[in-house]
């Protein structure tokens, strides 16, 4: 069963050339360390923001986990015991969150394509209000997308921005993810 599921996500993940060069291009944003001239080991860590929670999770979705930073790095810093963590890819739609890290957590290199590629999809939200905070990025792109004037540019750049980050969260040592995510669970 496991040989069969990884080789189905293979599959799924094996992009054709425009897009892999399409995504090879925005990995470039990253100074990824060179193997041969580091001392330790790198770590991933996956924040969900975006359509489940805005900065430190202070608006989240009701009937989805949203972690917050200090909890990853509780993480990390055990791992860090025992594998000589020098490095950190942080996953995460929300470039605050990255200044957070680099601010709690100093001893790590920090490394976050949300730095350098704005590709996320921005819902309308009014963070006053919980069934409007509770509409899934699903139920809104959806909706979205019966409209006449919608191209799907909007989506193309996301998704290419998404894989990109998949394939760097893969190339960590590490991983820490996030509890119940649809993302993390693929990238585990």
């Amino acid at each position: 069963m496991t040989y069969s599921w990884a080789q189905s996500v293979r599959y799924l993940l094996s992009l054709n050339k425009p897009t892999n060069d399409e995504v090879e291009e925005i990995k470039e944003n990253i100074n990824w360390p060179d193997p041969s001239e580091r001392t330790g080991a790198i770590a991933s860590i996956h924040l969900r923001r975006g359509d489940v929670g805005t900065f430190r999770c202070a608006h989240k979705q009701s009937y989805r986990s949203c972690t917050l930073l200090e909890e990853q790095l509780t993480r990390l810093r055990i791992m860090s015991q025992e594998y000589n963590v020098t490095h950190v890819y942080l996953m995460t739609e929300e470039p605050k969150e990255v200044h957070l890290a680099r601010q709690l957590a100093p001893e790590y290199e920090w490394m976050s394509l949300s730095e350098h590629i704005d590709a996320e999809i921005r819902m309308p939200r009014n963070t006053s209000d919980q069934i409007s905070m509770d509409i899934g990025m699903e139920d809104w792109l959806l909706e979205i997308s019966s409209e006449p004037k919608f191209d799907g540019k909007m989506i193309q750049k996301h998704v290419v921005s998404l894989l990109a980050e998949i394939q760097l969260f893969a190339r960590a040592e590490l991983h820490i993810i996030e509890p119940l995510s649809c993302t993390s669970m693929l990238l585990w």
